[in-house]
């Protein structure tokens, strides 16, 4: 899979392509080295997994537009360097 065979990613662009479908993998906390990550506009499930908290180096975060549902985890407040981060219209 995309995150186990790309450790030093650093842009995921994946927005608006409808097919996207699933959870979020708990996996996604090993992409320590991604700056930005859209994800918008896709048929995502489930709640945001806590380790997005590892992801210290994102700068732009793109989930809006989903079916994510559930609070938002106390660990993006480990997100530092995040500029932008846009979670509207899930559930």
């Amino acid at each position: 899979d995309i995150i186990h065979k790309s450790p030093t990613l650093i842009e995921l662009d994946l927005g608006d392509c409808r097919g996207v479908k699933g959870t979020i993998p708990s996996e996604i906390g090993h992409m320590v080295n991604i700056q930005r990550m859209d994800l918008d506009n896709n048929q995502l499930t489930g709640s945001i997994p806590s380790e997005v908290g590892n992801l210290v180096n994102i700068q732009r975060m793109y989930l809006y537009e989903n079916q994510l549902m559930g609070s938002i985890p106390s660990e993006i407040g480990n997100l530092v360097n995040i500029q932008e981060m846009y979670l509207n219209n899930n559930q």
